[in-house]
């Protein structure tokens, strides 16, 4: 698809991604299997990929700012759903 809509004379870039790090924010990111075949350079890890995502580099605080707000309404729904569905 990428070769039929693309110009010929376009950069691609290919990252590998993951929208947190499981080792905690600002921590070393390690997956051995991954860095097999991606550079540092071609890893999005937590604060990285929302950055890239929004295209802003403060996405992350962005999203993170967003999702505090917005934690309340989703603990509210899943304790409505616990609740009709007796979990």
């Amino acid at each position: 698809m990428l070769k039929n809509i693309t110009p010929s004379d376009q950069k691609i870039l290919i990252y590998f991604a993951t929208a947190y790090n499981k080792f905690g924010e600002n921590n070393s990111w390690h997956q051995a299997n991954v860095e097999r075949f991606f550079s540092k350079d071609e890893l999005l890890i937590g604060k990285d990929y929302w950055n890239f995502v929004c295209n802003d580099e403060h996405g992350f605080d962005i999203v993170f700012d967003q999702y505090k707000i917005s934690s309340q309404y989703i603990k509210d729904a899943l304790t409505r759903i616990r609740n009709k569905y007796g979990c």
